[in-house]
């Protein structure tokens, strides 16, 4: 199991009371955090509206997702009224599924919310702890998320469960989907499912 974590962006928001406790970090695949918060050389100029979601940590760089918010929230910003969609197929599902959750987790005025997020065969992109913060922005208000999985499409089970990382004493471990999923079965049907916020070895 390759992990890789961030701090919580959404870890200090007041979602209400009933609201679902977060950690302080939520645990990703590694491949998909590293690649939207690799460092592009970059100084974080003055008029940034950058935050330390989407800065480097360990240097202070701007970072692909930093550039990414940056340039979404300025076209936005000069489109009154429009929404913010993102979509994505398999590994561009993993990095839509992201992205839209670290845009609507964003406090920048030009990013409007909900944001809407439609993936594809999108793989499992990170542990429980993921799905905990991504539930509270679904139901807060701040995001929407469908994802269409073909029934028999083995991309939606990865990344595998590994037996030695956890097994049933540690379900928190295991990588998890997220947001409302559409099946499509072979036979021409469909149907809807939504996943659990308690620990489960299995879902």
């Amino acid at each position: 199991m390759v992990y890789g974590k961030k701090m919580n962006p959404v870890a200090d928001m007041d979602f209400g009371e009933g609201g679902i406790e977060q950690p302080k970090k939520i645990v990703m695949h590694r491949g998909f955090r590293d690649y939207l918060f690799q460092e592009e050389g970059k100084e974080v100029d003055d008029d940034s509206s950058a935050d330390e979601i989407s800065i480097s940590a360990d240097t202070g760089k701007v970072t692909k997702i930093h550039t990414i918010l940056k340039t979404v929230a300025k076209a936005l910003e000069d489109r009154p009224g429009y929404a913010l969609y993102t979509t994505g197929y398999s590994l561009g599902a993993a990095l839509a599924t992201l992205f839209s959750f670290y845009a609507a987790a964003s406090d920048d005025p030009n990013i409007p919310k909900p944001v809407s997020c439609v993936t594809i065969g999108s793989p499992k992109c990170g542990t429980l702890s993921f799905r905990k913060a991504f539930a509270s922005l679904e139901l807060s208000g701040k995001l929407r998320y469908l994802r269409i999985v073909n029934e028999h499409d083995p991309i939606k089970a990865s990344p595998f469960k590994n037996p030695t990382a956890g097994s049933n004493l540690f379900p928190g471990l295991h990588y998890r989907h997220v947001g409302i999923a559409l099946y499509l079965r072979q036979e021409g049907g469909y149907s809807f499912s939504y996943p659990r916020l308690t620990p489960s070895y299995w879902r």
